[in-house]
């Protein structure tokens, strides 16, 4: 369970990066700094070294073992659900 209101916006492209859909620098500048709250409070972490949205070189998520993301992506589902309600 989330210990903060996150908006949908920030939630789905925290899913996105979790399950490697996305890399970190590619989310919107203005949403980085929830989704990497967001993302490390599930366990996850994020390389945000390189903030460079208009010419992304390298990933920027360090990608967790199998489990890992699933649960991530399971808390991330669970708190969609939740939201709503």
């Amino acid at each position: 369970m989330l210990k903060k209101d996150y908006s949908t916006p920030v939630i789905l492209e925290a899913s996105n990066v979790i399950d490697g859909g996305k890399k970190f620098e590619d989310v919107a500048v203005f949403l980085q700094p929830q989704v990497k709250e967001l993302v490390e409070s599930l366990g996850v972490s994020v390389d945000d070294s390189v903030q460079a949205p208009s010419a992304p070189t390298k990933p920027a998520v360090t990608k967790p073992a199998a489990d890992d993301a699933a649960k991530a992506v399971e808390a991330v589902d669970s708190a969609v659900a939740d939201a709503n309600k």
